[in-house]
């Protein structure tokens, strides 16, 4: 409503970015089943019965970590792949066509009874990173570079593994929102007017720390995802010019 208003404008693309967020963070949670360290599959309301069989356990959430590290990761190779063909041509583009049908393969492998595919997406890869690891050099110094290059595969392990955090930020903010609901509940033991205070004001500022740290985890985290991970696999380079803090001026 306010990103409509001409005075607030100038802060129409954050508000926008704020809306995003807020329905992804809306729609994981609903997912999840989770609100405010509340497991809503243990809560008894006919309202949840329909909805609980689409609730999330923890090792959906940690394969669905995995699946976006895939993704976003291919995406990225889809990219190079783009960038290159622009650049230098089709023939430079072939070593990362190779990485990301060696990828599709695998899961092939591990997703499918597809044996036979999996096993032929697999060795074209391979076929692909070796012999064109670097079309400008010779035969035998290419197969070299190529098979350095397949070893790359230990770091592309650990960039989908680095994945993983987003499944731990989503699992330690639901256990921090269930202890500060047990804190609070305990409060209530206290003398009446006493701890009905204490209970409200344990779960606004436990809530509210949650929520704060939450939110700085979720900004800090996708950023080293993409700007590491992502931005590493898609070929990314960085230009400008060399910061010098102190010279003269000619």
């Amino acid at each position: 409503m306010f990103k409509y208003r001409p005075q607030y404008a100038h802060l129409k693309p954050i508000l926008t970015l704020g809306q995003f967020l807020g329905g992804a963070a809306i729609i994981f949670g609903l997912l999840t089943g989770s609100v405010a360290g509340i497991n809503l599959s243990t809560v008894n309301l006919p309202e949840l019965n329909g909805l609980k069989q689409y609730f999330l356990q923890a090792n959906s959430l940690f394969n669905l970590s995995l699946g976006i590290g895939l993704v976003q990761i291919m995406f990225g190779m889809a990219l190079k792949v783009v960038n290159r063909i622009r650049l230098f041509g089709f023939l430079y583009s072939i070593a990362t066509i190779g990485w990301i049908m060696a990828l599709a393969g695998t899961l092939l492998w591990a997703l499918t009874p597809y044996t036979l595919p999996a096993y032929t997406f697999v060795g074209l890869g391979v076929f692909c990173i070796v012999f064109f690891s670097d079309p400008d050099a010779g035969l035998l110094k290419r197969i070299g570079l190529g098979l350095w290059d397949i070893y790359g595969v230990t770091g592309l392990f650990g960039d989908v593994l680095s994945y993983i955090r987003l499944f731990a930020l989503g699992l330690s903010s639901a256990t921090l929102g269930y202890v500060v609901n047990t804190i609070a509940l305990s409060a209530l033991a206290l003398p009446p007017v006493l701890g009905e205070l204490a209970f409200l004001f344990i779960l606004l500022f436990g809530h509210g720390l949650n929520f704060g740290i939450s939110t700085l985890s979720a900004f800090v985290h996708p950023i080293r995802l993409t700007f590491v991970e992502f931005y590493k696999n898609a070929g990314f380079t960085g230009g400008g010019q060399a910061f010098t803090p102190f010279r003269f001026k000619q």
